[in-house]
């Protein structure tokens, strides 16, 4: 199977966010569960089942965990919730950086075609 420049680079564009480890991570999963290429959805998925909290099956009244385990638990979601927030707040600010430098270089664009445009002289 060929992939295009085009296709990789709208995956690169929807993908950029994560980590290399976090990809890895997430194709290798893919591959062994699917027949055919993943998808952008598929891929982003994917991360973050490995990212969310390892959950269980719901226990009986009887079963429930004691206020040790509570604890652990409400921690782990609580540590979560930091690393998604954590995660949001890198790519906005990836985003922006890269936006400033679009501004940058269009600026400078700019600039260069003001300054090579001759100026009427001084009557």
């Amino acid at each position: 199977m060929q992939i295009g420049v085009k296709t990789v680079e709208i995956y690169h564009r929807f993908l950029c966010g994560y980590t290399i480890e976090q990809l890895t991570g997430a194709l290798n999963q893919i591959v062994q569960d699917s027949e055919f290429f993943p998808t952008i959805a598929e891929i982003r998925r994917a991360v973050l089942e490995q990212l969310a909290p390892k959950t269980q099956p719901p226990v009986l009244l009887e079963q429930r965990p004691g206020k040790e385990e509570s604890a652990r638990v409400l921690g782990e979601l609580q540590d979560f919730i930091k690393k998604s927030e954590r995660i949001d707040a890198e790519r906005q600010a990836e985003r922006i950086r890269k936006r400033k430098e679009l501004l940058r270089r269009q600026a400078e664009a700019i600039g260069a075609i003001d300054g090579k445009q001759e100026t009427p002289p001084a009557s």
